[in-house]
């Protein structure tokens, strides 16, 4: 029994102490290691991230930002063939959170993404959602406001398909993935 003025004992075996501070501290640096730096740049399924700069499409329009790499997300409005081939996605931009989860701006911006090369139309359409990673090259202009262009490097298209991810053959439109411009 305790007396008042005693040390309180502990609950532990006086040999186990060692292996519990072992696990606590073990456990702190696990926890430590989980949470995600506000400045960590998300990843496309699991790949290696790339260098970005954390710019909104408003910020992209300074000159002294061009050529700055950026992974940005959106959901494309619209596809227009490019007169040197290509194409250009004009897209509602969606920010990414401390974790990487695509949130919804409240005042919307938008954004203009341009290949070398055309897409599926099966897969790159309006309302589509995708991620893009490349360059801030030439500014363009959407209803009338001016809004910054991206050479993509990376197009990633998310898929909110209830039918099979994984039979594409049956449903082509249910792909999601990194997509290769042909």
């Amino acid at each position: 029994m305790r007396r008042q003025g005693d040390a309180p004992s502990s609950a532990f075996p006086r040999a186990a102490r060692p292996l519990v501070s072992f696990a606590a501290g073990a456990l702190l640096a696990l926890l430590a290691g989980c949470t995600a730096s506000p400045t960590a740049a998300p990843t496309i399924h699991g790949a290696a991230a790339a260098a970005v700069t954390d710019l909104s499409p408003a910020q992209a329009l300074a000159s002294e930002r061009r050529g700055a790499a950026v992974r940005w997300a959106g959901g494309i409005q619209s596809v227009e063939s490019r007169a040197e081939g290509g194409q250009c996605l004009t897209l509602l931009y969606a920010a990414f959170d401390a974790q990487g989860v695509v949130q919804w701006t409240r005042e919307p911006a938008y954004f203009r993404a341009c290949s070398r090369g055309r897409y599926d139309a099966q897969l790159v359409q309006p309302f589509t959602r995708v991620v893009v990673e490349g360059r801030i090259g030439e500014s363009g202009t959407f209803l009338g406001a001016p809004v910054p262009t991206v050479e993509i490097d990376v197009l990633h298209r998310h898929s909110d398909c209830l039918a099979s991810e994984t039979d594409f053959v049956a449903h082509p439109e249910c792909r999601s993935g990194v997509l290769t411009p042909q």
